[in-house]
């Protein structure tokens, strides 16, 4: 796509976004031009996920801001249940629960939609000349756009219970930045995979579910005797921790850095590699 892609964002529905006869298909574009295109596109994909948004609560007095209202529930009462249980302090193991829950998320949301990025949207790729940056970059605007109605109940908490904040609070940022990233790759990588080994998702899924266990979300680090391989070598702590640190006033181990920085190098290499395997045969898969 070029720069006419960006005149489908004037459309009221994503889903109604004309053709052009004259549009190069999707599949007959270099990897590194799928690439460029659909970075080119933001205003399309930036539209598209903002259109899915509205479209999913249309007619709901206070829209997405549902979202808060559940993750602030799920948040207090878990909040009060796992402080006794681990008896530890109930207002600091409320912030903590409550930035593990948001990072946890907007990642699973993404790692999980990110299976069905091509399967979800057959029709359009059938009759539009769509990258899949294009959608996978739609999907992460979606919930980053949820991750800001989150950011609500963060925000209210820290500030009800005086958080101390410093600026190094703003080191979660660019940790926010980098998860952008390795969720577009992931949509290159899981869309196409998923799309032709359709069982795929369900393991997915079930990773998923154990992950969140075995993950310090409800649990903290600081609760194990050791810091047991169970958490240097998981990469979901590594990626919540990036952005969770610093709101809690902690600066990010350089070992965080590192590693998340070796994940986004391997799924960029993996997002080439797929989008390479896959161009030709999408259609086919569909």
């Amino acid at each position: 796509m070029d720069n006419r892609s960006d005149q489908y964002a004037l459309h009221t529905n994503a889903s109604e976004l004309p053709v052009e006869a004259d549009a190069a298909p999707a599949s007959n574009v270099s990897v590194l031009g799928d690439v460029v295109n659909g970075m080119a596109s933001w205003r399309l994909w930036s539209h598209m996920a903002l259109r899915d948004i509205q479209m999913r609560y249309r007619r709901s007095l206070i829209g997405p801001f549902w979202l808060s209202i559940n993750l602030l529930v799920l948040v207090l009462s878990l909040g009060l249940l796992y402080s006794q249980i681990f008896r530890v302090d109930y207002q600091d193991y409320l912030i903590y629960l409550c930035l593990g829950l948001v990072v946890w998320q907007l990642l699973s949301t993404i790692i999980t939609e990110a299976c069905s990025i091509l399967i979800e949207n057959e029709t359009q790729l059938r009759s539009l000349p769509l990258s899949v940056t294009t959608l996978s970059s739609r999907m992460v605007m979606r919930n980053l756009m949820v991750l800001g109605h989150n950011a609500v109940v963060v925000i209210g908490l820290l500030v009800v219970f005086k958080a101390p904040l410093s600026l190094n609070s703003l080191m979660a940022l660019p940790g926010i930045a980098l998860l952008t990233l390795v969720g577009v790759c992931l949509g290159l990588i899981m869309g196409p995979l998923c799309l032709r080994f359709r069982d795929v998702p369900q393991v997915v899924a079930s990773v998923l579910q154990i992950g969140f266990f075995l993950s310090p979300i409800l649990w903290s680090t600081s609760q194990l005797p050791n810091r047991m391989a169970i958490v240097e070598f998981n990469p979901i702590y590594h990626l919540v921790e990036i952005v969770r640190a610093p709101l809690l006033n902690e600066t990010v181990s350089l070992q965080t850095w590192i590693v998340v920085g070796v994940i986004l190098i391997f799924l960029m290499i993996g997002s080439v590699i797929s989008l390479g395997l896959s161009k030709k045969n999408i259609y086919y898969w569909l």
